[in-house]
């Protein structure tokens, strides 16, 4: 039996597989069931029961985010990133726009989907 939450597993042999692609190891960490594990003690099966957003709350997104903005400048701008491209918490503490923005053409997106001349 498996004392372990799927999604703890999942993030645990994600970060092995990190480590592992990092070392040069490509594909030294195989799939659940090599460890034998069956899909069921790995495979996540929960969903959102109710909206969690902010808008749903009735919280105006941008004037809270003002309001932190004068708080701190740095928590505000972690908020105006996960705002404006749907980032999570550590998605947005981790962006870095002169490694993470990046032209049109280096985006590898066919010349009709242009929409921006950078993209994140």
């Amino acid at each position: 039996m498996n004392i372990w939450h799927p999604a703890t597993i999942q993030t645990c042999l994600s970060f092995l597989r990190g480590l592992a692609t990092w070392l040069g190891k490509h594909g030294l960490v195989r799939a659940p069931e090599h460890y034998g594990l069956c899909l069921e003690e790995y495979e996540r099966h929960e969903y959102a029961q109710r909206d969690k957003s902010w808008t749903a709350h009735g919280i105006d997104a941008d004037a809270l985010i003002a309001e932190a903005c004068h708080f701190d400048m740095h928590v505000g701008a972690s908020l105006r990133l996960m705002h404006a491209f749907g980032l999570r918490a550590k998605e947005s503490v981790q962006f870095r726009p002169f490694a993470h923005v990046v032209s049109f053409a280096d985006t590898g997106l066919p010349a009709d989907a242009q929409k921006a001349d950078h993209y994140v």
